[in-house]
């Protein structure tokens, strides 16, 4: 629960003014510390009374970020929107104005999401652009190519070749006869008998 810090009744809680009456009413209904200076501000600007109690709540309240009283109401609206105009800060300004019970216009939350689709969309096209600006065609192989018109034909010796093997005749490739055999005395012969006599 948030109050209006516009719309405050200062002459309904004790004199008129601000004082310690409108300081306590306002807790009573949920008021965070920041508020308590905002209200302040509201009485200055309708020329009020602000009693000891009140600056002495003033000075203690939080540093905002953002001045939620200079444009539009006492929060965070449209017209605070467009005059940050800028994604980033009016998400730490509508947070800070959360943990602190500041009324959070229409349109805010919606304004967020639409501005966080366009940035994603815009971040998911420059990443696809990299992307193929990066890519490089795989080469194609690198095979020797032969000469078409020699695929099929049989494989020829050239003369040359053939002149520098050594012919041999048919007489030369014959197995040539052993000289030499062995006897059952186990002696070797020449092809000459042997006169064996016996003892």
């Amino acid at each position: 629960m948030t109050i209006d810090v516009a719309g405050w009744d200062f002459s309904r809680f004790g004199q008129a003014g601000y004082g310690p009456a409108d300081i306590a009413a306002a807790e009573n209904l949920g008021a965070s510390p920041y508020q308590i200076g905002q209200l302040a501000e509201e009485a200055r600007r309708r020329g009020l009374h602000i009693g000891a109690a009140a600056r002495d709540k003033i000075n203690a309240a939080p540093t905002a970020p953002w001045d939620y009283g200079a444009v539009g109401n006492y929060g965070f609206g449209m017209k605070d929107v467009n005059a940050v105009n800028n994604l980033d800060q009016v998400k730490q300004y509508v947070s800070w104005g959360q943990q602190n019970n500041l009324p959070i216009g229409m349109g805010v939350r919606e304004w967020v999401t639409q501005k966080e689709t366009e940035r994603n969309d815009a971040r998911m096209q420059k990443q696809m652009a990299a992307w193929q600006s990066a890519y490089q065609k795989p080469k194609a192989p690198d095979f020797v190519r032969g000469d078409p018109s020699e695929v099929g034909r049989t494989g020829q010796l050239s003369r040359q070749a053939g002149r520098k093997r050594t012919k041999r005749g048919l007489s030369s490739l014959k197995r040539k006869p052993q000289s030499s055999y062995s006897n059952t005395m186990g002696s070797v012969g020449t092809g000459k008998s042997l006169n064996i006599k016996p003892s």
